[in-house]
């Protein structure tokens, strides 16, 4: 059998960064909110596809590399990993609107106004301010 030469990717390492940390505690607290709030993949019953096992996650409605949203649950939504990594990407149009109709057009206009300020007024936060998001999170996921 002749041996086969394909490139690697390398892996991706996760940061130690104070601030990586953070957000990986606060997407963390962001999948509990929503497991608490939604309770099953959004997209259940919606779509031709059946949700992927049992295994559910956050999904952010906009991109994570956005701070002025990445903390804010509103800006996610609970999603299957066949949902988020097979249908999402193949989809998006569906997916916008059935995000829409889930959270609400005002919201969803909301967050990509908000997006679209931060691209043009990018905003960085600090360590300290992170940690205040994660402690609302905190506060939030006793609440919902």
């Amino acid at each position: 059998m002749r041996e086969v030469n394909m490139k690697r990717s390398p892996i991706r390492r996760q940061s130690k960064s104070p601030v990586s940390v953070i957000k990986r505690r606060i997407q963390k607290l962001l999948t509990q909110i929503c497991r608490k709030r939604d309770g099953r993949c959004i997209f259940e019953g919606k779509t031709d596809w059946n949700c992927g096992g049992k295994y559910t996650a956050a999904d952010h409605i906009i991109s994570r590399r956005y701070s002025v949203t990445y903390a804010d649950p509103r800006n996610t939504v609970l999603i299957c990993p066949a949902h988020h990594l097979l249908w999402k990407p193949a989809n998006p149009t569906l997916y916008a609107d059935i995000v829409k109709e889930r959270i609400g057009k005002e919201l969803y206009d909301e967050l990509h106004r908000l997006r679209k300020e931060s691209t043009q007024h990018p905003k960085t936060y600090t360590r300290t301010q992170w940690l205040e998001h994660e402690e609302e999170l905190k506060r939030r996921l006793k609440e919902v």
